[in-house]
């Protein structure tokens, strides 16, 4: 709730003095299903920077699997530059990969076909 109504105080102060910000959090942080989609909605206007302007410059989804090391590293040292938030950043990419493997590996056509038969 802390992160919360704080974005969203500096969110209507922005609306009001007529610029449109974008919603910070579009959800709470504790109702998450998974570690991307909680990186999706965390600080939102930041993930869509890094999104324009990381992500889809290093090719997008076609190297998702290289970039989240890129871009995680990016955020930890944009941060601070400090050895402890750099390996935070790559533990939070240990804890994406599996995620993100599993679903490309449902995701794929040839996979999903075989599970419409059933």
């Amino acid at each position: 709730w802390k992160f919360l109504n704080i974005w969203r105080f500096y969110r209507l102060w922005a609306l009001l003095d007529g610029m449109e910000a974008p919603e910070n959090m579009n959800r709470c942080i504790c109702n998450n299903y998974s570690f991307e989609g909680f990186w999706r909605s965390w600080h939102r206007s930041y993930n869509q920077w890094l999104i324009r302007y990381l992500f889809i410059p290093l090719g997008g989804s076609k190297y998702k699997f290289v970039n989240i090391w890129v871009i995680f590293s990016f955020v930890a040292v944009w941060h601070e530059f400090n050895l402890n938030l750099v390996l935070w950043a790559w533990i939070i990419c240990l804890f994406l990969m599996p995620e993100m493997g599993v679903k490309a590996y449902f995701n794929n056509e040839k996979k999903a076909a075989l599970w419409d038969h059933y």
